[in-house]
C-alpha cells in the first residue's frame, strides 16, 4: 500500500485510516466518515454510492468527495448530500470508502449500508438535494483534461439538468464520446460519466 509505504518512509507524519458507519441519528439517515490518526489538516476522502434493488441489483453506481476539516475527526452525511437522483426501486444503499493512494487508507470497517426497512431511504430521499444546492459544475475529458467550468446560479432539479446545462454552453464544441461532469457545493462533489452523441 503506498500509503503505508510513505508512513514507513517518514513522507507522511502518521498514517491516518479511514471508516464509515451508519449515522445514529435514525431520524436523519446517512453516514458517518471518521478518521483515526492525525486531524491537523483537512482530508478529502473519496467515496462510492451504490443504489441497490429489492433483487440486490445495483441500479446506479457515482464516486464522490467530501472532506473532513482540520480539527475534526468525523464528518456526517446525509442522504440528501449524497447523490441527487433516484432509480426506481431502491431497497438499500451502500457506502463505500476509497482509499487515494496518498494520504490515507480505509479502515477495518470501509463499507455501510442503510437498507428501507423503516422508510429510511423514502425520508431522505426527499432531500436528495446535492445537484439543488450545487454552486459549480465541471466538464473533463476522460484523458482528466478539464474542459468546462460552469457557474451555477439558479437551483436545478438534478444532476441531469446540470449536465444538460454544460453541454449547451460548449455551443457545439464537443465531439461524441464519453465525458466526466463534477457538480460540487462547498464541502462535497459528485463525478458521473455522461455520453454526448451526434
Amino acid at each position: 500500500d503506498p500509503v503505508r509505504l510513505k508512513v514507513a518512509r517518514g513522507l507522511l507524519p502518521s498514517l491516518i485510516e479511514v471508516e464509515v458507519a451508519r449515522s445514529a441519528d435514525q431520524g436523519s439517515p446517512g453516514f458517518t466518515i471518521s478518521r483515526n490518526g492525525s486531524s491537523a489538516e483537512d482530508l478529502v476522502v473519496l467515496y462510492k454510492v451504490a443504489l441497490i434493488n429489492s433483487g440486490g441489483d445495483i441500479m446506479h453506481e457515482s464516486i464522490g468527495a467530501t472532506t473532513i476539516s482540520a480539527g475534526e475527526s468525523t464528518k456526517e452525511l446525509p442522504l440528501g448530500d449524497i447523490d441527487a437522483t433516484r432509480a426506481g426501486d431502491i431497497a438499500a444503499i451502500r457506502f463505500t470508502v476509497v482509499p487515494d493512494g496518498n494520504d490515507y487508507v480505509a479502515g477495518s470497517t470501509s463499507t455501510a449500508s442503510i437498507t428501507d426497512e423503516a422508510g429510511s431511504i423514502a425520508r431522505g430521499g426527499r432531500g436528495w438535494n446535492l445537484c439543488a444546492r450545487a454552486t459549480e459544475a465541471r466538464m473533463y475529458g476522460m484523458n482528466g483534461r478539464l474542459l468546462k467550468t460552469v457557474r451555477l446560479r439558479r437551483v436545478t432539479s438534478g444532476f441531469d439538468e446540470i449536465a444538460q446545462e454544460v453541454r449547451s454552453r460548449q455551443h457545439g464544441r464537443l465531439g461524441s464520446g464519453v465525458y466526466l461532469i463534477d457538480v460540487r457545493t462547498e464541502d462535497s462533489a459528485i463525478r458521473r460519466k455522461v455520453a454526448v452523441g451526434r
